[in-house]
């Protein structure tokens, strides 16, 4: 029962729900296509690839199970789906590039500032600017909204949706909030942003380009790593004692924690800590520039916020940080690296995908119940929302809600029940979001443990945006 499919590239995935076995262990079930009757089989698993399909013909597909007495009935048929030939993309780093901010009319029509309202898509020009080629297909970058006259979500995707089904970063009315993306482009070249509030509410937003994807070889391949901590100010690694306000610093990255001397940018997340002051911290290839002002991570004083990050890598594969508060404020700095760009081709490359909902434990979507403090919990990834089985690792958006008491969620490839890294930090009550560039562990799965006193529970959702 309860068959479903999910198209990919000459290819389906079809998942379905064990039936009563009747007093015989089911044995093994077969999936089999319409038309064209081309078959899958399993010895128990309850999803399946159907190869050999033709790619623009709809198909759907029924299941049949097997045990000691025979096959039984078939299902009834799944959903149909059209294959589709998969289009893969290198990635071509950037220096950052500030393309929208209502604030000061940068990217609004005629230049004019104005704030985007509730409900409202608002469209902005992406492609040809900032170093963004014509026939880029998606970017990553930093999206930071502020002066929000309340709290709720901003929806950042390629086409106007006046009520999104998901979000892209989430926040509390009068905080400045930036998350990392990675995002495809709409037709001409677009992004489309919508405000998800109630009505008559208002707010700014800013958009920093990180890089872009273009669908031919000339761009970085991507090779994803076990997160590995390269910079933690406060136990001396990669840079010892806290950054002063305004002063910029630089830390090695190419040959440390897996990253060959050849990296041309690297996935991450970084986390600030023990700040004197609120304001933002800079992180990209060369020194910030205040005639050309974009931010990495946006806080006030005394929180430990994280954030997601795609960056070109500087001279001698290093990293520029700059802490941009008043002077004489000062804070400790965190950077883990997830993985990494090269231009030898060994990388795998990017597949864009339809936002798909691989988690959310509060509707039992891939996991039911919430996660108990220092408890790994596994969920599978390949075979769902389009992601193949042969993928690496994934994009997309980690939130968590419902939390008990704050601190971290960590999540990777493995499951590990006293990671030493993080990908999000929050404080209780907090319903917050941070981008996520992961490798996938052994049978296409992420792990992800709640960091926090024994007892406590959290539920968790995950979004995921690309493959590869």
């Amino acid at each position: 029962t309860g068959v479903t499919a999910t198209a990919g590239n000459a290819s389906a995935s079809v998942s379905w729900t064990a039936p009563a076995a009747n007093g015989s262990a089911i044995t093994g079930y077969t999936v089999t296509s319409s038309p064209g009757s081309k078959t899958c089989t399993t010895s128990g698993g309850l999803t399946c690839t159907v190869s050999g399909l033709t790619n623009g013909t709809p198909y759907t597909f029924t299941v049949t199970a097997t045990n000691g007495v025979g096959t039984g009935a078939a299902s009834d048929p799944s959903n149909s789906v059209v294959p589709t030939a998969v289009v893969l993309s290198t990635y071509v780093p950037l220096t950052p590039a500030r393309l929208l901010d209502s604030r000061s009319g940068n990217g609004m029509p005629g230049g004019t500032a104005a704030r985007l309202k509730a409900n409202t898509p608002f469209t902005f020009t992406v492609a040809g600017r900032g170093g963004v080629l014509a026939n880029a297909t998606a970017v990553t970058g930093n999206l930071t909204v502020t002066d929000q006259t309340a709290g709720w979500a901003v929806f950042l995707g390629p086409d106007p949706v006046a009520s999104p089904t998901s979000s892209t970063i989430n926040f509390g009315a009068g905080e400045v909030r930036a998350n990392g993306v990675t995002v495809a482009l709409g037709a001409g070249g677009t992004l489309s942003a919508t405000y998800i509030s109630t009505a008559g509410q208002t707010t700014n937003l800013v958009f920093d380009v990180t890089g872009f994807f273009i669908e031919d070889n000339s761009g970085a391949t991507y090779v994803p790593l076990n997160p590995a901590r390269l910079l933690d100010t406060r136990v001396g690694n990669g840079l010892s004692g806290k950054f002063s306000a305004g002063v910029a610093r630089h830390f090695v990255v190419a040959g440390r924690g897996g990253v060959p001397a050849d990296a041309t940018a690297v996935t991450g997340n970084l986390t600030v800590t023990d700040q004197t002051s609120g304001w933002a911290v800079y992180l990209g290839p060369t020194d910030y520039d205040p005639a050309q002002p974009v931010s990495t991570i946006n806080f006030v004083a005394g929180e430990v916020r994280a954030n997601n990050v795609t960056v070109a890598l500087g001279g001698g594969g290093t990293l520029s940080a700059t802490y941009l508060s008043s002077a004489g404020q000062t804070t400790s700095l965190v950077f883990d690296v997830t993985g990494y760009f090269t231009l030898d081709g060994s990388g795998g490359k990017f597949v864009a995908l339809t936002p798909a909902r691989l988690l959310d434990t509060r509707v039992g979507n891939g996991l039911s119940g919430k996660f108990t403090a220092g408890v790994p919990r596994s969920f599978a990834v390949t075979g769902r929302g389009g992601v193949p089985t042969d993928a690496t690792g994934v994009t997309g958006n980690l939130t968590v809600t419902d939390q008990t008491s704050g601190w971290a969620v960590f999540i990777g490839p493995n499951p590990l029940a006293s990671p030493t890294s993080s990908t999000i930090n929050f404080v209780a009550g907090q319903v917050v979001a941070n981008g996520v560039t992961v490798a996938l562990g052994s049978g296409g799965t992420l792990a992800a443990t709640y960091i926090s006193s024994a007892g406590q529970t959290i539920s968790l959702v995950v979004d995921v945006t690309r493959y590869f």
